[in-house]
């Protein structure tokens, strides 16, 4: 590891956990373009005490870059999604911090394009927003309020995100928002008092593994989606964000993101109702409905769409998908 004492611009920091061939392809993306930029960047990995040979790759990367900042750190005991999360953001010493997920790749010359707006600018985060491949890059500079209103839940995706790494009022966050499984949405929404800009860069920035998601079971789906992002919601309301884009946020969370969501679980369980997945349902309902039922959406959309039953909701989408 090289020893310089020179604060980093950008800490790129990846909690990981039982990836071990994934990481090993992510590495092999991020390191040219860390290497690119070594004086200016660190690599913060933090093992979720795996137990497969993700430490062999994590060492293996190491030694083969005795040049680069990469500082590793190895969790004694599994401390979960938000526990590696937070041991990150500790470990991270740049102005920036990237919470980069194990299994998205880093497409080329994307680290140069976030570099290049870090030198100039400071926002209070930059979102890297997907977009066809081929498509012209695009660096956009806006509000934070601007990106949150426009953008949404989609800065919830922590790979997405770069974010001003002030770790000041943290002690107080984490206790408040212990657990959340929205935890690098809320670093960034944390950044907004200080600073009221963002930029956009808008291009092919990540590919992504198609790694099993961690989330398979439907109850813990919506608890984590629709009672985890309440955490977050709560934040940008304790750090200012108006109530208009805190209500806009929510009517597009609900239509955009738990809608499609339902009714596709909804539908994919229809062949194989059981009183399990019936309550899980039920406890669905419950949730969305306690925390959206002040929407108009939810009453004209949500609601009345929850109410049809599983086996015709699936025969909606093959009609759909026959007449596409």
């Amino acid at each position: 590891m090289n020893s310089t004492s020179q604060i980093p611009l950008l800490s790129v920091t990846i909690p990981t956990y039982n990836r071990a061939s994934v990481l090993e392809r992510a590495l092999a993306s991020l390191i040219p373009q860390v290497r690119d930029f070594a004086a200016e960047i660190e690599l913060v990995i933090s093992d979720n005490c795996s137990t497969d040979s993700t430490g062999d790759v994590i060492q293996s990367c190491v030694a083969a870059n005795p040049d680069l900042r990469i500082r590793v750190h190895l969790n004694l005991e599994n401390e979960g999604f938000f526990g590696n999360a937070v041991r990150c953001r500790a470990l991270a010493r740049g102005k920036f911090m990237w919470l980069l997920s194990d299994d998205d790749f880093v497409a080329p010359e994307t680290v140069d394009r976030i570099l290049s707006v870090l030198r100039t600018e400071s926002p209070a985060f930059i979102f890297l927003k997907s977009a066809p491949e081929g498509a012209t890059v695009r660096i956009l500079k806006t509000t934070a309020l601007r990106c949150l209103h426009d953008h949404q839940y989609e800065l919830g995706l922590i790979s997405g995100v770069v974010f001003l790494n002030n770790r000041s009022r943290d002690a107080e966050l984490l206790k408040r928002y212990h657990g959340s499984p929205f935890i690098g949405l809320i670093f960034l929404i944390n950044a907004y008092p200080d600073s009221k800009d963002a930029v956009v860069i808008e291009g092919r920035s990540l590919l992504g593994a198609n790694a099993p998601h961690s989330v398979r079971d439907l109850g813990a789906f919506f608890r984590i989606f629709v009672v985890g992002m309440e955490s977050a919601i709560e934040c940008m309301r304790r750090n200012g964000i108006p109530p208009e884009t805190v209500f806009a946020f929510r009517r597009r969370y609900l239509a955009k993101f738990l809608l499609p969501h339902y009714l596709i679980k909804k539908a994919g369980h229809s062949k194989s109702q059981t009183p399990n997945t019936s309550f899980e349902f039920n406890e669905a309902d419950r949730l969305i409905a306690g925390y959206y039922r002040d929407l108009a959406i939810y009453w004209l959309c949500f609601f009345p769409l929850s109410l049809l039953p599983g086996f015709l909701l699936s025969f909606l989408r093959k009609v759909k998908s026959y007449l596409r």
